[in-house]
Parts: structure tokens; C-alpha cells; sequence
């Protein structure tokens, strides 16, 4: 069996000051700021384009490859295969 993950955005909290930047250049609005603080409200409409990396005046966001599932249109995926062993 094979494991989908996909490509998003992971925010640290202790260093986002809540600017909402990334926020306006989400297009799909797939960031949100909870208690001011940007979260990944809606991974799954997520395009995995950077833009909210790009424009975190604080470096506070980046990318990770994280188990998911769901439509597999929409963002970067890649399929992870098990280790056999020897």
C-alpha cells in the first residue's frame, strides 16, 4: 500500500505576528487568521504555489510534504511507497 502526500503550507505560531499577508495572496483562501494567527484552514483547496511564503514579512511558513488525502487535481502530491525489507 502506498501513502499520498501532499505539498502545503506549515505555519510556526511563535513566530507569525498575524499581518495577514499571506492571507490576501491565498487565491484559493485556503489561509485564514484564527485568534491572530494565519492558519491552513482548507488544505484541501490548497494549490501548493508558495505565494504565502513569499510574502511573510517574518518567514514564519513553509513547505512540507504531509500525509493526505483528497483530490489529487488540486496542489502538488507525490505517492510514497513502503520500504521492503530485506
Amino acid at each position: 500500500m502506498h501513502r499520498l502526500y501532499k505539498w502545503i503550507p506549515v505555519i510556526d505560531e511563535d513566530m507569525c505576528t498575524g499581518c495577514g499577508q499571506c492571507v490576501e495572496v491565498c487565491g484559493p483562501t485556503s489561509l485564514g487568521l484564527v485568534n491572530g494567527i494565519a492558519m491552513l484552514l482548507c488544505a484541501q483547496t490548497c494549490g501548493s504555489e508558495e505565494h504565502c511564503i513569499e510574502e511573510c514579512p517574518e518567514d514564519a511558513i513553509h513547505m512540507q510534504w504531509i500525509p493526505m488525502k483528497g483530490d489529487t487535481n488540486v496542489g502538488q502530491w507525490r505517492i510514497v511507497l513502503p520500504v521492503l525489507e530485506a
